[in-house]
């Protein structure tokens, strides 16, 4: 997995937002938690780069690990990150791709950005499952009700131009 921090903790856009769920914390004096169950077995490595010609003050962070046996059938943690800029006309974006084997879909998070005046939602949401060819399994019927819109956002600033959404299960 590799992924822009900001993302990770679901704060896209260079902007820091309040996050409260389950696997992601970002909390108002700026501490960003993520508490994703990461098994491994003989390694594991965390980078961070910072690609930006700034430098960051005060970076600091806490890993808290057990070391135990992992059963042969635990699932791992992965993630995908992927950007589209700008995607072309009716084009489809992908979330998630070329996942084999068992285990649990817990959520998306995109940050998005529009770059015209028309409705930014629509676009169905589609999870091609266990070999889905012509039809999906789930077919949603907006953006905006996949992530708890329902008809747009009050938040006049997501109406706009950008907005950050998440859904976890």
């Amino acid at each position: 997995m590799e992924t822009p921090l900001g993302d990770f903790f679901c704060n896209g856009w260079c902007r820091r937002c309040n996050v409260s769920s389950l696997a992601i914390a970002v909390n108002p004096a700026g501490g960003f938690n993520s508490y994703w169950e990461m098994p491994f077995r003989n390694h594991a490595r965390l980078t961070v780069e910072n690609l930006s010609p700034d430098e960051v003050p005060g970076f600091f962070y806490q890993i808290d690990y057990a070391l135990t046996d992992v059963p042969a059938d635990y699932a791992y943690f992965h993630a995908q990150w992927r950007r589209s800029n700008p995607l072309p006309y009716m084009q489809v974006h992908t979330l998630l791709d070329g996942v084999q084997g068992y285990g649990h879909y817990v959520g998306t998070y995109i940050a998005w950005g529009a770059h015209n005046s028309g409705w930014w939602g629509e676009g169905e949401i589609k999870f091609y499952i266990d070999g889905d060819a012509d039809w999906p399994t789930i077919c949603g019927t907006g953006t905006e009700d996949y992530f708890g819109g329902a008809w747009a956002f009050e938040d006049p600033e997501v109406e706009g131009s950008y907005g950050v959404f998440q859904r976890l299960f």
